[in-house]
């Protein structure tokens, strides 16, 4: 005769309050270290009524301590709202080594399961267009962990749908394999195609090709300067992001006013401060 095991372990929806969440975290628990800027990027969701409830819980242990949820816990308590979040409770504390040790999902992953086709270089491309929209292209570090959230991204796509063609086009291919970063050079074709579309296509084309360019034009010197970063084994010499995109940026508006130039340099080089990056 089998006997049933009794388990302490539940689980439910919660509405967390922010009294409520103030409470829990009073109590204590092995977290890891507070990262601000997550708790600032998840209290803007929940302010803006973005949040959704996707599965992901809060886990507490038998003793009552948090296990998991710190930082959704602390956005409710910046946002102000209370936020409605799947609740695990009765939790033995050595489970909390096996929190978040599976493969994480991330936006590649979400545009492939849409039927999104070249979905690492999109994901790249979508996640600077929604810096670019914010004005935050100055934020943006080749290794940071802090980009835009997934939904971000995929509302963009629903705003610049165009960005599929430049993704996908041969020049893109050719640049990703000359010169690296796929995603930025589809990103940055794609904004400057806005305002001037014809001139762009010379300029990336030029750029992805290395064709029909001058010892005084903008982009043979942004082509040099891009080739140098990948070909150097000198780290000190490796361009990050950002300033890939600066230089592209830079070369860009002298192009579209026609304006020779015998060195690019970077706004650190060139002596300036402003953080603000605009394609003309």
């Amino acid at each position: 005769m089998s006997r049933k095991t009794k388990t302490s372990i539940t689980s439910k929806e919660e509405v967390w309050t922010p009294a409520k969440a103030k409470q829990i975290l009073a109590k204590g628990g092995p977290n890891r270290r507070l990262s601000e800027l997550a708790v600032t990027r998840y209290a803007a969701a929940m302010g803006a009524d973005k949040w959704s409830m996707n599965g992901e819980t809060i886990k507490i242990s038998r003793a009552g301590k948090l296990l998991d949820g710190q930082h959704r816990l602390h956005a409710v308590i910046e946002s102000g709202k209370s936020v409605s979040m799947l609740t695990v409770r009765g939790l033995m504390p050595k489970t909390q080594a096996t929190v978040d040790d599976g493969f994480k999902r991330n936006l590649a992953h979400v545009l492939d399961i849409a039927g999104e086709k070249h979905s690492t270089t999109l994901a790249f491309a979508l996640s600077l267009i929604d810096r670019w929209s914010k004005e935050e292209l100055h934020q943006v570090r080749s290794r940071s962990g802090h980009g835009p959230r997934r939904d971000e991204c995929v509302a963009a796509l629903k705003k610049h749908p165009d960005i599929r063609h430049y993704v996908a086009h041969k020049h893109t291919f050719a640049f990703g394999k000359a010169l690296g970063s796929r995603g930025l050079f589809a990103f940055c074709w794609y904004v400057c195609s806005k305002n001037h579309p014809d001139t762009a296509d010379m300029f990336y084309e030029q750029l992805a090709l290395g064709v029909a360019m001058g010892a005084d034009d903008p982009v043979y010197h942004l082509r040099e300067r891009l080739l140098r970063s990948k070909l150097s084994d000198d780290p000190r010499l490796r361009l990050d992001t950002l300033q890939k995109i600066n230089l592209i940026s830079s070369a860009w508006n002298a192009t579209v006013q026609n304006r020779s130039i015998k060195l690019l340099r970077l706004p650190k080089e060139a002596g300036l401060t402003s953080k603000k990056i605009e394609f003309k």
